[in-house]
């Protein structure tokens, strides 16, 4: 239906009222548009009640011409209302929404979201934290088509932090939010830019290739670093990027090497073994976070060329005389870390069947290397005195490494050779394995990944060697730390790193999902340990979405908390995951056992509690009468003090 004629009729009565009454007889503009209106009339009711009073309007004998053009003006400015439409001089510009998103506007007062978009658009003391506490309390604000286009603006927020805060949001999101990443993207801009591409290649990888080549026509600094690290998502930008390593210059030439090294060809393979020859630490700092196979067969090549050095006679007699040849080797053992294969296996064993006549009874002497010492506070082993080394050998030093190296391995990359590998070192009994707990983390990691069932195997190994020092608890506790469950993916998380001695921005996180085929029974077996270790990674394994079994642990959790001595905060951490609601009793607990000490700032933490409001009071309460009949004494607190703080929070 054309709804034109009632917009025009609109127009004309405001033009007769401005000229007045007694000019109606007179406007035949307002009657030919009362004319086209006679169509409408026919389809609604409305409609005749317009025809009606414009009838009445312009006929000779109208008592009340004033009267009748404001009631006519009224009833058709009512009708265009309902018709949700705007009438304006120019043209519509349409608006460029998120697509595809799954909530365009959210239900929420206007004082949440006007507080929100001002944090993530202006600039001032306290924002972060604003905006940190609203995604915690208020996740779905988020959503709003707004707050995620303030969240792009907020990307070159002036407060760093909250820069980066952001950019590790927008990376979660899908594809819908792209567009606004793209629109109005400056490559010749500041920081902003560059979170920007970072998120983009994020969420689009080799997807956005296109967008990418396009930005780097004119991208510069930064910005042009990030386009260039990009481009390792689209194998077929291979020859691009052999040209950029010729022809770029300073950081732009390292990024092109550094997305070089990320892709799978020959091409790659030939470049970095010709650099191999006049600069090995050169190479092993870009192959460090790399997975491919061609990057393994040249760390292969790498490692018996500087095992061949370090074994030659003169190399033993003097262990000094070549310190450079020492830190290539241990930089090829911290980048065995993501490479696979049965060339990088058959490393591995060398390595480990290896005891005597070479490095490992020399291993005081290379522990002058300072590339040594860095490798052992990343894998976080302990540098044994030369008293130690005499009574625990070398399977205790490097055997510890070697293994730690393997485990690492599996959690970023699956590998079917490197988890027989891991089996096989842990069940043998030779060489520097003699130790097999060295490898028990290796194993279990190679039986998590490959979706065996483990809990009873692992209860096995731990039970059979509990007088052990627990070293077989620790080495176990130290694989199931790399888990975690992801309550927004609805999946184990198995979470590692690449190591690097290099100080590359990128942190080497690699995160991928895993299946544990008997995750119940592995429960249930870390609620036996009463450890505080083992309960640190029960909190981590809890399915958030089971109730039932949050209820379980929950259970668990709050019967050690109220029991333990130290890391109370830990166990309220815990319980919240968890979804538990009381703490009757943990509040108590917690100033007995820190009552000498117990400081201001500490009270304040009890704001942390599991809990709503209402219970965290009736435990403070608890306290301040327990205070009052000299149960519990706090050295440092004032009684006075404390209650009223308690009235008044």
């Amino acid at each position: 239906m054309d709804m034109n004629p009632i917009y025009e009729l609109r127009s004309r009565l405001r033009a007769a009222a401005i000229a007045g009454t007694g000019l109606l007889s007179e406007d035949f503009r307002l009657k030919r548009a009362a004319e086209a209106m006679k169509p409408l009339e026919a389809s609604s009711p409305v409609f005749a009640k317009i025809g009606q009073l414009m009838n009445a309007l312009l006929s000779p004998d109208c008592p009340n011409p004033s009267g009748a053009l404001l009631d006519t003006i009224t009833l058709v400015d009512a009708v265009i209302c309902t018709l949700g439409s705007v009438d304006l001089a120019e043209d519509v510009q349409p608006v460029e929404m998120v697509q595809n998103a799954k909530s365009i506007v959210v239900n929420a007062p206007h004082s949440e979201l006007k507080n929100l978009l001002d944090a993530l658009t202006t600039s001032g003391s306290g924002h972060y934290n604003f905006v940190y506490n609203a995604h915690q309390t208020n996740p779905e604000l988020f959503q709003d088509y707004r707050i995620k286009y303030a969240l792009i603006q907020a990307l070159g927020a002036t407060y760093s932090e909250l820069a980066d805060l952001v950019e590790t949001w927008l990376k979660k999101e899908d594809e819908s939010i792209l567009v606004l990443l793209m629109r109005d993207f400056d490559p010749k801009g500041k920081k902003e830019m560059v979170r920007r591409v970072h998120v983009i290649e994020s969420i689009a990888g080799a997807q956005a290739n296109d967008f990418y080549l396009k930005m780097l026509e004119t991208a510069q600094k930064e910005i042009r670093q990030a386009l260039i690290r990009a481009l390792h998502n689209e194998p077929e930008n291979i020859e691009l990027l052999l040209d950029m390593t010729k022809s770029e210059k300073g950081k732009n030439k390292q990024m092109a090497i550094r997305s070089l090294a990320d892709i799978e060809d020959q091409r790659s393979y030939e470049f970095f073994h010709n650099m191999a020859e006049k600069k090995p630490q050169e190479v092993l700092g870009y192959i460090q976070m790399v997975s491919t196979d061609w990057a393994s067969k040249l760390l292969t090549e790498m490692f018996y060329k500087a095992l061949a050095e370090i074994e030659k006679p003169s190399e033993i007699e003097n262990p000094s005389a070549n310190e450079e040849t020492r830190r290539v080797f241990i930089n090829i053992l911290a980048s065995f870390i993501g490479k696979g294969g049965e060339d990088i296996c058959a490393c591995y064993r060398k390595l480990v069947g290896t005891k005597e006549g070479n490095i490992w009874e020399r291993y005081q002497e290379m522990l002058r290397c300072k590339e040594i010492k860095e490798m052992m506070r990343m894998f976080q082993v302990d540098i044994l005195s030369p008293e130690q080394y005499r009574r625990k050998g070398p399977n205790r030093c490097f055997g510890n490494e070697i293994g730690m190296i393997l485990q690492n391995s599996l959690v970023v990359r699956s590998d079917k050779s490197l988890q027989a590998l891991a089996l096989e070192l842990y069940e043998t009994r030779t060489g520097i394995a003699k130790t097999n707990v060295n490898f028990l983390a290796a194993a279990l990691t190679a039986k998590l990944v490959n979706g065996e069932p483990c809990a009873a195997w692992l209860k096995e190994q731990v039970s059979e060697k509990a007088n052990n020092d627990n070293e077989y608890k620790k080495a176990a506790m130290d694989a199931l730390s790399f888990i975690h469950w992801d309550s927004d993916k609805d999946s184990y998380m198995l979470r590692g790193y690449y190591h690097y001695l290099l100080n590359y921005e990128e942190d080497g996180l690699v995160e991928r999902p895993i299946e544990i085929a008997d995750s119940e029974e592995l429960i249930a077996w870390l609620m036996t340990g009463e450890d505080r270790k083992m309960d640190s990674i029960l909190s981590e394994l809890v399915q958030t979405k089971d109730k039932e079994q949050c209820s379980r642990v929950g259970e668990y959790l709050y019967r050690r908390a109220l029991v333990t001595t130290e890391d109370h905060y830990g166990y309220w951490m815990f319980l919240k995951k968890c979804g538990w609601t009381t703490c009757k009793g943990l509040g108590v607990r917690f100033v007995k056992c820190r009552q000498r000490n117990l400081s201001q700032w500490e009270l304040y933490r009890m704001d942390e509690l599991p809990g709503d409001d209402t219970a965290i009071r009736e435990e403070l309460q608890t306290i301040v009468e327990l205070m009052k009949s000299g149960e519990i004494k706090l050295k440092n607190i004032n009684l006075n003090w404390f209650e009223n703080w308690v009235d008044k929070r």
